[in-house]
């Protein structure tokens, strides 16, 4: 996670890192729909925002397996947003 290998990162440079290393974003911060279609910024691969708090990491990590194992939604090359 990239909170992890470096925590106090911007925004624009998760988005950089993400580019560079074909990731997607998963993230609660509604900054990086911003970033890619305001400022113009070059977008990842894919970005799933998460417009819900989660009652633990567990809810958070199940809502994104099953998210992922939909067939009819496309992660790649979109902003998701997922309540």
């Amino acid at each position: 996670a990239i909170s992890e290998d470096s925590p106090g990162i911007q925004d624009n440079n998760v988005l950089i890192k993400a580019g560079k290393t074909n990731s997607i974003i998963i993230t609660f911060d509604r900054d990086y729909g911003e970033l890619v279609f305001k400022r113009n910024l070059s977008p990842p691969s894919g970005i799933v925002y998460l417009r819900f708090i989660p009652k633990s990491p567990e809810e958070a990590a199940q809502y994104i397996l099953n998210l992922l194992n939909r067939k009819e939604i496309t992660i790649e090359g979109n902003l998701t947003v997922a309540e």
